[in-house]
């Protein structure tokens, strides 16, 4: 895959085959996680809804692989599409889980079912892939002088509360301390969506 071919991709899965030797399995998981909170109103159950909840938890090691495994057999025995892609956020491969996510949603679907929908998701996973993943075929450093402990107590705020809104604010502070990368800034700014697992505030947290 070239540059542009990652800038212009339809396809979110040609993304992921690429990305899958170049990133973690956090990020991975985060991404599918991602793709099923899009759908957090149609999941339709409290398992399909548990199975994301815990698979964000497991990326960060904050529960066991035996209660990701328990969530995900019980988000798999829902009825619905759209838990079927909720249920691929606690895959154990999560490269594999990301992949099989956007299998579910690029299935044929009844206007019913909600064919609208899926499409309306797929298009948003373009984001989220460019939210958690950055653009692989530039990748950024930070300087030291840039992580002032304003900077990282913001990023850990928006990190651990979801506060995305405060993005923008993280933008000012990391401008005050020196920061000239265009990108890292714009991604802040900018009105795209923004989830957990963000590179940017991922590079801020040392997160991979």
């Amino acid at each position: 895959m070239t540059e542009m071919e990652w800038l212009t991709a339809t396809d979110p899965r040609l993304s992921l085959i690429y990305l899958e030797d170049k990133s973690s399995q956090r990020k991975a998981r985060l991404f599918t996680c991602a793709v099923g909170r899009a759908l957090w109103p149609y999941l339709g159950n409290e398992h399909s809804c548990r199975v994301v909840e815990v698979a964000e938890r497991y990326a960060d090691n904050l529960t066991t692989e035996n209660e990701l495994q328990e969530a995900e057999t019980l988000a798999n025995n829902c009825q619905g599409w759209a838990g079927r892609v909720a249920s691929c956020a606690g895959d154990n491969g999560a490269w594999q889980g990301a992949r099989m996510a956007m299998v579910c949603l690029q299935r044929p679907q009844t206007v019913r079912e909600g064919k609208d929908l899926a499409k309306r998701v797929v298009s948003r996973s373009r984001h989220l892939l460019s939210c958690i993943f950055g653009n692989p075929f530039r990748p950024i450093s930070l300087e030291p002088s840039w992580l002032t402990s304003t900077v990282q107590a913001l990023a850990t705020g928006i990190y651990e509360e979801k506060a995305f809104d405060r993005m923008p604010i993280l933008a000012d502070a990391l401008q005050d301390a020196g920061c000239n990368s265009e990108e890292l800034l714009n991604h802040c700014r900018g009105e795209g969506v923004h989830v957990r697992g963000c590179f940017v505030v991922d590079l801020i947290l040392g997160k991979q």
